[in-house]
């Protein structure tokens, strides 16, 4: 892979000076906010029903094995992934987010480094894929406005007017994709030096759907969260292997998760 050759090569370690090659937005205890690595290789954090957890399936220990045996155990990749760590010297490369953009380009360059080139997310065995967060919004279903509600939800998402105005006067990338261009023409007047830089690809990961879909358990993805985080914890600390650590959390989080079914059916039902 591209990517992890890259790395590799960017990577120093000479006497007490560590330098990764890149960081990657992956921390081993937000396995739900951190799903990306799993699609990129064939495979999720939860199956189609959202009931049961598949770290274990062949996408997801390809995942794991990658991640563990390829970037972070051999010092190539870091968890610390910020434009901070590489004014530090700690990483070469950084993974950005579009809407943290221009405050990364403002650490950069308040630490004298100007001369910057973004890239396209790497293309991994599924494609392009990585890390995506939104503000989502949505409807109380007990309110008494629903429909108020819903046409006030159209205009901040739909109508162009409130996407570029965010766009215009915060900078904020916007959620109508056909808005992607212009958006991209208003930072390059904003911050000249970006002109040419690989803006473009910010574009194409939002028009090209380079993200992916975020699932949580429909019971309780915080406490199943906790139970992985324990078998993560022996993997990272090199107690246990990945397929081990991702079979044996499976195990446990879905006996947990079908414990739990009964209980929040009935309440649901009770609701309705």
């Amino acid at each position: 892979m591209e990517y992890e050759r890259v790395a590799t090569a960017l990577t120093v370690n000479k006497g007490a000076k560590h330098r990764y090659g890149t960081g990657m937005q992956v921390y081993p205890n937000q396995i739900f906010d951190q799903q990306w690595p799993y699609y990129a290789f064939g495979g999720s954090v939860l199956d189609a029903t959202q009931t049961r957890q598949v770290l274990s399936s062949p996408g997801g220990l390809a995942a794991g094995r990658w991640m563990y045996h390829h970037m972070f155990w051999p010092g190539i990749a870091s968890h610390n992934y910020g434009p901070s760590q590489i004014v530090a010297g700690n990483i070469a490369m950084a993974e950005i987010q579009a809407v943290n953009l221009l405050a990364a380009v403002g650490i950069l360059q308040r630490a004298g480094i100007r001369d910057l080139l973004w890239l396209p997310t790497p293309v991994y065995p599924q494609g392009h894929y990585g890390f995506i967060s939104d503000n989502l919004w949505c409807i109380n279903a007990e309110t008494k406005h629903a429909d108020a509600a819903w046409e006030l939800l159209k205009w901040l998402t739909v109508d162009t007017f409130w996407q570029k105005w965010l766009a215009k006067v915060f900078l904020q990338p916007p959620c109508l994709l056909s808005l992607w261009p212009e958006y991209t023409a208003i930072v390059e007047n904003v911050v000249p030096a970006l002109k040419g830089r690989g803006l473009k690809w910010f574009t194409a990961a939002a028009q090209g759907d380079w993200g992916f879909p975020m699932k949580y358990f429909l019971y309780s993805d915080m406490q199943a969260e906790a139970l992985d985080n324990g078998w993560v914890k022996k993997l990272t600390a090199h107690q246990i292997g990945v397929n081990t650590a991702y079979t044996q959390a499976d195990g446990q989080v879905n006996a947990f998760e079908a414990a739990l079914a009964p209980a929040a059916k009935a309440g649901a039902a009770h609701r309705a």
